[in-house]
């Protein structure tokens, strides 16, 4: 039979993990989202660098 004391430390020990999960995914969230700003910002640089080039070109 498990005693009092026991189950308070594997409870503890469970919250503890579940702390430690949710801090690794808020983790990987933000560099995730780092990751994709980083991107955005590629593809805004790459849709003005088009626009100037396509305002240069003669009309047909």
């Amino acid at each position: 039979m498990i005693s009092n004391w026991q189950l308070l430390v594997l409870v503890l020990l469970f919250l503890a993990a579940i702390g430690w999960s949710a801090a690794s995914i808020t983790i990987a969230i933000r560099e995730q989202t780092k990751a994709i700003n980083k991107v955005i910002e590629h593809l805004h640089g790459i849709s003005h660098t088009t626009v100037r080039i396509e305002e240069r070109l003669p009309r047909s």
